[in-house]
């Protein structure tokens, strides 16, 4: 993927060896240079690895290999579940999330 800018975000963590499993799709509701401060700004404690504007341009915040912190929580009967064998895992751990 090429991607067009790199606007770190503090908001990740170690994947603790897990492996992405699944791409998790956000849909944006500002700008995209508002995604990227938003996801700098202390205030906010969320974050993706990806964002694509409507133009094409693509920012990444969160380098694949860490957890970008924008997928929730496990809960009981979640979706996520059904994806890892481990009950209470966050979905954070094996996704990659685009905005």
């Amino acid at each position: 993927m090429m991607v067009d800018r790199f606007i770190p975000s503090p908001f990740h963590s170690s994947r603790q060896g897990h492996v992405p499993l699944a791409i998790v799709l956000h849909i944006m509701e500002g700008s995209l240079e508002g995604t990227g401060a938003w996801f700098q700004d202390p205030r906010a404690r969320v974050s993706t690895h990806y964002g694509i504007g409507k133009g094409g341009e693509i920012h990444q915040y969160v380098d694949v290999t860490l957890a970008a912190w924008g997928n929730g929580s496990v809960s009981p009967g979640a979706p996520w579940r059904m994806l890892h064998d481990l009950p209470g895992v966050s979905p954070n751990l094996y996704t990659l999330s685009i905005e």
